[in-house]
């Protein structure tokens, strides 16, 4: 349960059933959760927009709530930062098509329908969660 139910929890310690995915002609691609990066996948988070692991940790449980609404708010930007979806894009690519090299993944995910994306990392997501509000 978050400690800030009016702002959507930017960590979660419970998962949804299913990670959110992405289809790319035609094969679906599981995208990742920050939490789950190897270090070379964090590279390419950061060499893509500009933000490391840390930038999602919540705010301390003690502190006041203007800290954690402001550390809500931050990190919702983040994620709402074009780069990011599109760094988590290329590592899903990256990871199913592991043989591939860099300037190929990154042609090919420039190509990849935004509001697709958008759909992808946050509408099936939100789902995901109103799905586990619902459940008694």
């Amino acid at each position: 349960m978050s400690a800030l139910p009016d702002l959507p929890p930017m960590v979660e310690v419970d998962r949804p059933e299913a990670d959110p995915q992405i289809e790319i002609d035609g094969k679906l691609y599981e995208l990742p959760r920050v939490d789950d990066l190897d270090l070379d996948e964090e590279q390419i988070l950061y060499d893509v927009s500009g933000v490391i692991i840390p930038d999602f940790m919540p705010a301390h449980p003690s502190s006041p709530p203007e800290v954690k609404t402001a550390v809500a708010l931050i990190q919702e930007a983040r994620i709402r930062n074009p780069a990011f979806k599109r760094a988590l894009i290329i590592i899903a690519y990256r990871r199913g098509n592991p043989g591939l090299e860099w300037q190929e993944i990154s042609e090919r995910i420039g190509k990849v329908d935004a509001f697709d994306a958008e759909l992808a990392l946050y509408g099936k997501a939100r789902e995901a969660e109103e799905e586990d509000a619902d459940r008694p």
